[in-house]
């Protein structure tokens, strides 16, 4: 066998294109298998370095957000949750909120904000532990929503139902297939549904237009499906003049008879109240 000494080395250096950095959190980098992820918050970007060179994941939705929120950052940890294969980015700031941030390479895309705010993380063995004041907690333990010994932490999911957002259009029923629905407790004789007799916790709804607001408290399970109707927000109208209306718009929706009348009174002209409750519908 011959041994050859030679300076140069084997291969051809390849540069990855495009005009990015870590910046100074070196902090945001983590690796699982031939990916690798990190942070730049001086051109407000999150990278992937993968096999097909370097992507600037925080394009995918998101592009606005990341560089708003990086700009102000004093700390962007990156860790890595080997059980669901999931890169969570913490981002710490004396301005605004901390945020942490899940993107998923499953749907190439970040799939939701989490609830905990660590100071590190490591996956070992495909458990998945963060560190909160020099202790580590671990996750995916059976204790849902609930992190670093606090309260339970609600889950919500935020869903674009009109898309075409100059035309205007009347919601009336909403319907999701899942687990259990909120329950709120009625007592009150006038009701004759009978699914509400005891409380229960579960999913619930608000529904949000740029005209109207509107909330289903609880679902009513048929056939493995639950529904209900949208009901608008209680709302009064007081007028403090004979010449100014300051209270809601009369021509709208919940003012057109939708609804029923909880309490009316008031006292000398011109001062008056309405109330309204449990409308059906909302815009």
């Amino acid at each position: 066998m011959q041994l050859v000494a030679t300076e140069k080395v084997l291969g051809q250096t390849v540069p990855f294109a495009g005009d990015y950095g870590i910046s100074k959190n070196p902090e945001s980098f983590a690796k699982q298998n031939y990916r690798a992820y990190f942070a730049d918050k001086q051109r407000g970007a999150v990278l992937r370095l993968s096999m097909d060179g370097l992507t600037p994941i925080s394009e995918y939705g998101m592009s606005d957000w990341f560089k708003d929120n990086l700009k102000d950052a004093t700390s962007v940890i990156g860790t890595i949750d080997s059980k669901k294969d999931h890169y969570n980015l913490t981002i710490k700031n004396n301005i605004s909120s901390d945020y942490t941030l899940t993107f998923s390479d499953k749907v190439n895309g970040w799939e939701s904000f989490k609830s905990f705010i660590p100071e590190a993380g490591v996956s070992v063995s495909n458990s998945y532990y963060t560190i909160l004041s020099g202790m580590p907690w671990l996750h995916h333990d059976g204790n849902r929503n609930i992190f670093y010994g606090g309260a339970y932490v609600n889950s919500s999911v935020n869903v674009i139902l009109n898309d075409e957002f100059s035309i205007v259009k009347n919601f009336k029923t909403i319907s999701y297939e899942g687990t259990q629905s909120q329950i709120v407790q009625n007592r009150d004789p006038r009701d004759t549904d009978y699914y509400n007799l005891n409380q229960k916790a579960g999913w619930f709804a608000n529904i949000t237009t740029d005209l109207e607001y509107g909330k289903i408290d609880d679902f009513i399970k048929k056939e493995s499906k639950w529904f209900n109707y949208i009901k608008g927000e209680d709302s009064s109208i007081i007028h403090t003049s004979t010449t100014s209306n300051d209270g809601i718009d009369t021509g709208e929706f919940l003012f057109q008879g939708l609804g029923r009348a909880f309490d009316v009174g008031g006292a000398a002209p011109p001062v008056y109240t309405f109330t309204l409750r449990d409308i059906p519908d909302a815009d």
